[in-house]
């Protein structure tokens, strides 16, 4: 998933940045990292999606900056699960909901 440094994304990044979310701590992860060839990162983000969505992970993409860009690690049962709590209903408003939002983002 190439070099650390940021032509795309890397394992190691996402151990770093993300290592709760993947020992089950937490529902999600955001966390910037280079963005120096928006592609290459492209490329990277689908092949780990290729394997983490089989384990109920999935990456994407928030925001593209400069030369950085904002990363969600996350869970997609556990955050529908989170969504449907009481509290998160009273404080989140109706368009943050699974059910306005697109089913690929959602879905395992």
């Amino acid at each position: 998933m190439a070099n650390q440094k940021g032509v795309a994304m890397s394992e190691a990044l996402l151990i770093d940045n993300a290592s709760p979310m993947l020992a089950g701590l937490k529902t999600g992860n955001l966390f910037a990292c280079p963005a120096e060839d928006v592609q290459s990162l492209r490329e990277s983000l689908r092949s780990l999606n290729r394997v983490l969505v089989p384990r109920g992970v999935r990456i994407l993409p928030v925001r593209y900056l400069e030369e950085r860009v904002l990363i969600y690690l996350y869970r997609p049962a556990r955050l529908r699960k989170d969504l449907a709590n009481g509290t998160a209903k009273e404080i989140l408003p109706p368009a943050v909901t699974p059910l306005r939002t697109p089913s690929a983002v959602w879905s395992n």
